[in-house]
């Protein structure tokens, strides 16, 4: 798969979580960037979408495409997209039909303010 560079119309960024503990022992989340912007296609999931992903109930709100890298993020790690002001928590990540021109990330579009991933 190939990626149409009209399609590419998002600036965002990575972001990765650091978790450690305060002074009084409770964990605390910092978001620190992870590499540079990068250009990004953003599309709300569709109906046949979430059908062949088999889910009944989709948490996932949109799909994002990038180009490749050779460290992809994974679902180990705690990430976040952001891009204009909008929040993404990364639920998914896939390499398109294994061919390393395309990264694919189901994210859920975080609205209600939480950090939560």
């Amino acid at each position: 798969m190939k990626l149409p560079a009209d399609t590419m119309r998002h600036r965002a960024v990575l972001l990765t979580a650091s978790e450690s503990g305060d002074q009084y022992g409770q964990p605390t989340r910092a978001w620190q960037q992870d590499g540079a912007p990068r250009w990004v296609s953003i599309e709300p999931m569709r109906l046949r979408d979430i059908f062949a992903a088999g889910q009944a109930q989709a948490t996932e709100t949109h799909v994002v495409r990038m180009s490749w890298s050779p460290t992809p993020p994974t679902t180990q790690q705690r990430l976040q997209l952001v891009t204009s002001g909008r929040l993404f928590s990364i639920t998914r990540v896939s390499d398109v039909a294994e061919s390393h021109r395309v990264t694919e990330l189901l994210v859920t579009e975080r609205v209600d303010g939480t950090d939560d991933a």
